[in-house]
């Protein structure tokens, strides 16, 4: 179910820096940088993401990685100071809080 934690579920800090559809890089604080693909059921569409960059947005991206693939597979993108991560919403399987990003 969207948006519902699993165990398997991995979870990356840092800032979209490049944008091509709907794959991204994500720089991290400690300077690695990591590919991913958006997934097709995440809550945002590919659109969403340049803006994300533009503004330099620290985001946390809730992802697993995909066997045979080079990047990992992004479930949801929010803001990492969202206020659903400090309540723990996510955990619960609450369906993402993740607003539209508009340009």
């Amino acid at each position: 179910m969207l948006g519902e934690e699993r165990d398997w579920m991995k979870t990356a800090i840092g800032i979209i820096t490049v944008v091509q559809e709907g794959r991204f890089r994500l720089s991290r604080e400690d300077g690695s940088s990591e590919l991913y693909i958006l997934h097709r059921n995440a809550p945002l569409e590919p659109q969403d993401l340049k803006p994300l960059a533009a503004r330099g947005t620290r985001v946390r991206v809730r992802y697993e990685d995909a066997p045979g693939v080079v990047a990992g597979l992004a479930h949801d993108i929010l803001p990492a100071t969202n206020p659903a991560f400090a309540r723990g919403a996510w955990r619960a399987g609450a369906r993402s809080t993740t607003a539209r990003v508009t340009s």
